[in-house]
Order: C-alpha cells, then sequence, then structure tokens
C-alpha cells in the first residue's frame, strides 16, 4: 500500500473470550446518490483486504470485510494471516452466540436465537 492511510473501522467487538473483531462494512452495488469509479473502488477493497491479511497476523484479532452485492452479504474473513469468505449464519456460528446475546443489526435488536 502506498503511503499512509489512516481510517477508523465501521464498529469493533470483544467477545467473552476477549478476542477482538474489527469490522468494515462495504457495498459494491451502484448508488445513484454517490458517483464513484468503480475500478478504483475495488482497488481500495483489495487494498484494505491486504491490510486486514497482514494486520490479522500481527495482532492476532480477527478482521471482517462485509461486502454487499446485490442482496447478498459475502463476508471475507481474516485470521493469523488467513482469509476466508463465510455468509451470516456461519459468522453467528463462528461467535458461539448463547440464547442471552442480543445481535444489533439495522433490522432492530432480537436474541441470537432467533435469528439462526
Amino acid at each position: 500500500m502506498d503511503g499512509v492511510h489512516s481510517s477508523y473501522p465501521d464498529f469493533v467487538m470483544k467477545d467473552k473470550t476477549g478476542q477482538i473483531h474489527i469490522f468494515e462494512v462495504k457495498s459494491v452495488n451502484k448508488s445513484s446518490a454517490l458517483n464513484i469509479d468503480e475500478e478504483e473502488y475495488r482497488k481500495k477493497i483489495a487494498a484494505l483486504k491486504a491490510c486486514y491479511k497482514e494486520a490479522s497476523k500481527k495482532t492476532g484479532h480477527i478482521f471482517y470485510l462485509p461486502i454487499l452485492d446485490k442482496s447478498v452479504w459475502k463476508i471475507s474473513r481474516f485470521r493469523n494471516g488467513e482469509e476466508d469468505t463465510i455468509d451470516k449464519s456461519r459468522f453467528i456460528a463462528s461467535l458461539k452466540i448463547e440464547n442471552n446475546y442480543k445481535i444489533h443489526s439495522a433490522y432492530g435488536v432480537k436474541d441470537a436465537a432467533q435469528s439462526q
């Protein structure tokens, strides 16, 4: 990556085991409100993936890059320098969410048991 870049993740979560999870949410859908260069945007996503991959190796944190493509969320997950792609149900299962946890989303708050 060229130069120094600074930004903040969309949100950070610490689970019951003390593991840090860092999220940066993106969309590849076209928007009439935003006029962006698609190729430049894809390059930025690729650079962010490379950064998260390296950061996950160095910090031990787990990084997520959920990307909305049409109506489907594709979640790139970076752990220990490795990348995999998961969906919402695998994401929830990977956190081993117990029934007393709440999931906060754009659709409101509900018990984890209801979302599985």
